[in-house]
């Protein structure tokens, strides 16, 4: 019987938190030069989980979000989701800003295989939105294809 309850116990403590972002297999991992990123960026999906999670449908039919890298380290942002967190966890919708600031190219992590590997993960550091969407992570291997945002945990996407 002990046998029994510990397996429930790790079969509970292994699906509570998964041990990986579930879009890290997107991310780019050679770092790109800035000429290979400016452009305009444009929501195309969203996943919200906890307490956005009835955002979500809002913000698909808004629809209205892009943010434009400018090559010369700005950007501008039109109708983004302002996301405040007034305390820790705790995720809020303070509706849409537009606005702008400067940005770079950074590392913002690793992300490992199965087999041991581990590589840089590239994304976007903003100067100019709040503390919570302040880095992007790249998506697309050869070619920067998007950005992807995450809010709470990052193993959450």
């Amino acid at each position: 019987m002990p046998i029994a309850i510990a397996i429930a116990v790790l079969a509970i403590l292994l699906t509570a938190c998964r041990p990986f972002n579930p879009h890290a297999h997107r991310f780019t991992t050679s770092e790109p030069q800035r000429e290979d990123v400016s452009g305009s960026y444009q929501i195309r999906r969203i996943f919200l989980l906890g307490s956005l999670q009835d955002v979500g449908d809002y913000l698909r039919q808004y629809g209205k979000t892009r943010i434009e890298l400018r090559l010369d380290g700005t950007f501008r942002y039109v109708a983004m989701p302002w996301i405040e967190e007034p305390k820790i966890w705790s995720y809020h919708f303070a509706g849409f800003r537009d606005g702008g600031g400067s940005w770079s190219v950074v590392r913002t992590g690793s992300v490992g295989s199965w087999d041991g590997k581990v590589a840089p993960v590239y994304g976007v550091e903003f100067d100019g939105l709040p503390a919570g969407v302040a880095v992007a992570q790249f998506t697309g291997k050869d070619v920067v294809t998007g950005l992807i945002f995450t809010f709470s945990d990052p193993d959450e996407g």
